[in-house]
């Protein structure tokens, strides 16, 4: 695999997902660094209403406005 040279536009599907509560601020800080630096902008997705609840937290704690959406189709309409 070689680099791209150029920012992606993604949509990340958190079904499945699982962190431990204890980790979980840390996870989002590795989250944030690959979105400021390889995506031109993201688009999330899961079918489970507490993930998508743990990780809008997650995201409006560092001020990120990333929405976080039920399922595939909303989250190609949110790009």
């Amino acid at each position: 695999m070689k680099p791209l040279d150029r920012r992606v536009i993604p949509i990340v599907n958190y079904d499945s997902f699982w962190v431990d509560p204890e980790i979980a601020g840390k996870y989002m800080d590795p989250v944030c660094y690959v979105e400021d630096n390889y995506y031109l902008k993201v688009s999330c997705c899961t079918t489970n209403g507490f993930i998508r609840i743990k990780l809008s937290r997650g995201l409006d704690k560092r001020r990120i406005t990333l929405r976080v959406v039920h399922n595939y189709p909303e989250a190609t309409k949110a790009l």
